[in-house]
């Protein structure tokens, strides 16, 4: 029998209410991710030990019941609200739940649809969007080279499929794609065209940014859907400037495969979206080493990346 078919996870169908449904998914991932998981999604706070880790759904004594807790062994609590409507927060459950946060390691989440923290949440919570948990889980899967074939990536790959049912992530029609953009921004802004490795995965998006020498400068729509297996001539045409031009790409070899996006630059922010991401020792690095989102709302009103 296969393991990983779902049918051996009582994580989608098991529960009636949608709230439910997705906290007891994420719950079984951070079951299955243990100890460092749980401390990513936490933001970094060390409050774990590697030990065994109880979970319980709907867990309460009636006043307030969270729709998810994890504890291990006495020495910490974590509490779970799930919210699936923005603007959501019911300040007197709020209340009740913040009354169960009494020992140092003791935690309280909540997880909502808005873009931004909900202002009754300030000082209270750990707070993440949806979109934010489904990235953070990403960025883990990567991190740690999670293989495809893994338990944990089967639990996070169809948690995020819940939630795109669910219509719990960004719309596309508000989703922003940020690549890198050493090579790629000077291509977008002169021929209105992004080329990157065949088949690469990316969430359907409506724009597109650059992170380039450490800043965001310039917004494009993605016009029309992108395209696979194409190979620059067929696609821009041999009289094309960007070959009359003898652009460097050409060294690469044009007539290899490529995804292709044709673009429409609408925006250049001024003054630029300044990239102050760091490292673990505080070191400025790269905002992007891949491919990351974010929304049409978020990168129009943002100073810096990490407004993102």
């Amino acid at each position: 029998m296969n393991k990983n078919n779902i049918e051996n996870f009582s994580i989608f169908g098991e529960y009636k209410q949608p709230e439910n449904r997705v906290t007891a998914a994420l719950l079984h991932i951070m079951r299955e991710g243990g100890e460092p998981l749980i401390n990513f999604i936490l933001g970094g706070d060390d409050i774990l030990p590697n030990s065994e880790i109880q979970v319980q759904t709907q867990d309460g004594d009636g006043e307030s019941i969270p729709d998810g807790h994890l504890s291990c062994d006495f020495t910490f609590n974590i509490y779970i609200e799930s919210k699936i409507k923005p603007n959501s927060i019911n300040k007197t459950q709020l209340e009740n739940h913040c009354k169960k946060i009494q020992a140092e390691n003791d935690r309280l989440i909540y997880l909502t649809p808005d873009e931004d923290k909900p202002k009754e949440l300030n000082g209270k919570a750990v707070w993440h969007s949806w979109n934010e948990i489904s990235e953070k889980l990403g960025s883990y899967l990567k991190e740690h080279d999670y293989d495809a074939n893994s338990k944990l990536y089967f639990l996070v790959d169809q948690f995020q499929l819940l939630l795109e049912n669910m219509d719990l992530l960004s719309h596309v029609e508000e989703r922003v794609m940020i690549v890198g953009g050493s090579f790629g921004e000077n291509i977008a802004r002169q021929y209105n065209f992004y080329c990157c490795q065949n088949n690469r995965v990316f969430k359907k998006s409506r724009y597109l940014a650059f992170a380039y020498n450490n800043r965001i400068q310039y917004l494009f729509e993605i016009v029309g859907e992108p395209v696979n297996d194409v190979d620059l001539e067929s696609i821009l045409k041999k009289d094309h400037p960007y070959f009359k031009e003898g652009h460097e790409f050409k060294e690469d070899g044009c007539r290899e495969k490529h995804e292709f996006f044709k673009l429409k630059q609408i925006k250049e922010f001024n003054p630029v979206i300044e990239n102050n991401n760091t490292d673990k020792n505080g070191v400025r690095c790269a905002f992007v080493q891949s491919q990351t989102y974010t929304t049409l709302k978020k990168i129009t009103n943002a100073k810096m990346t990490s407004d993102l």
